[in-house]
């Protein structure tokens, strides 16, 4: 009897010991009333600054995550945004979201005011002092067509865009740049994955001049960084 329970209890720690640490998860967004795919829609997992867009069939992967809970915040432009909390435990997990469309027709309304949205309490906020430079939805527009990382190269004194492999970043100097949104830090920036249509406001500080709660912390395995772009969604 001790010998089987020492096996079992033997067998299990090596199952234990195999069981992968990391997950994969597979997003998937469609149209609730088509069930058709929602194209070039944004996935975000906020609590690792993940972001990523969906494919031609809806669909987007991310690899390599530490298991445990996570938030995934889906957003499309004319769809109702979605969100929903999961938990990873070592596999595979699809996630499917079915987006509702909004109504593109509105009523008459008389303006009266003007309301300042809780994302862009502290741009607002901070753009009163001066220190920055900031860019609202209309230079965002009107930039729309060049891109996030044309816009910043040509805008922003000393950004330029580098080579990685095969992707492309932007770094100021010889430094590099961290990018946020909504005030969560992206840890893998795909600058292709941010359209300037998603955002109603941008701020881009050098590290002498960024909020104290966005200063760069640098380490050991994360080069220096030199600017701090802060990115406000519309949603």
């Amino acid at each position: 009897m001790v010998k089987a329970f020492a096996a079992a209890a033997l067998t299990l720690l090596i199952a234990s010991s195999r069981a992968p640490r990391s997950s994969v998860l597979v997003v998937q967004v469609a149209d609730a009333a088509t069930n058709g795919f929602v194209a070039d829609a944004q996935v975000r997992i906020p609590n690792v600054g993940r972001i990523a867009r969906t494919r031609w069939d809806g669909e987007v992967q991310f690899d390599n995550l530490d298991n445990g809970k996570y938030r995934i915040e889906v957003r499309a432009i004319g769809y109702a945004p979605g969100n929903v909390d999961v938990a990873l435990t070592g596999d595979t997990l699809p996630v499917f979201f079915s987006l509702e469309r909004v109504s593109t027709t509105l009523d008459t309304v008389r303006v009266r005011g003007e309301r300042v949205s809780a994302n862009l309490r502290e741009f607002e906020d901070r753009r009163r002092h001066k220190i920055g430079r900031f860019f609202t939805d209309s230079a965002l527009t009107d930039n729309r067509a060049k891109g996030l990382q044309l816009m910043l190269v040509t805008q922003v004194p000393g950004f330029q865009v580098f080579n990685r492999g095969q992707t492309r970043g932007v770094r100021r100097g010889t430094c590099g740049v961290n990018f946020f949104v909504d005030g969560f830090r992206l840890r893998e920036v795909d600058l292709d994955a941010l359209l300037l249509d998603d955002f109603a406001a941008m701020e881009v500080y050098t590290d002498v001049e960024v909020p104290v709660q966005y200063k760069p912390m640098g380490g050991p395995n994360e080069p220096p960084a030199c600017a701090v772009v802060l990115l406000w969604t519309r949603w």
